[in-house]
């Protein structure tokens, strides 16, 4: 079964899909960022469920966590998606499988180009990166 969460789309459904495939050591470091990042946010229960089923959050509050979340792992940097820490982590995720990891790598460059940098908000982009992700097949990619 699978342990949780994260990328709310392709790039936050790669950061679940990740916590719950991932070494020992990165899964606990994983859920540290979870938790942390649902602290910080104050997430609620239905918020922190919709996260949990890899659901696109419906919350400002929801979408501030997938932000944090997205800010701790690298994803986003300087108001704008780190595209080398997204490549490095579909890397890890699946590396022995060329077909995903390619599929993995044009959501990145997709996204990239659609979503741009933040006009600010940093959890807006951070929803929008995630909605791209999953529009463009994200969520498929994951078995």
């Amino acid at each position: 079964m699978k342990c949780i969460v994260f990328i709310v789309s392709s790039l936050l459904a790669v950061q679940i899909q990740y916590a719950s495939a991932a070494p020992r050591p990165d899964k606990e470091k994983f859920l540290e960022i979870f938790e942390k990042c649902r602290q910080k946010e104050n997430v609620d229960e239905v918020a922190y469920e919709s996260l949990r089923k890899k659901q696109l959050p419906k919350t400002d509050k929801g979408k501030c966590m997938v932000a944090c979340m997205f800010e701790e792992t690298g994803l986003i940097k300087d108001n704008v998606l780190n595209k080398d820490s997204a490549v490095t982590l579909a890397k890890t995720m699946f590396g022995d499988q060329a077909e995903k990891l390619e599929k993995a790598k044009e959501i990145i460059e997709t996204c990239d180009k659609e979503v741009g940098q933040s006009d600010g908000n940093k959890c807006e982009f951070a929803f929008k990166i995630a909605e791209c992700a999953k529009m463009h097949g994200g969520d498929t990619i994951h078995d």
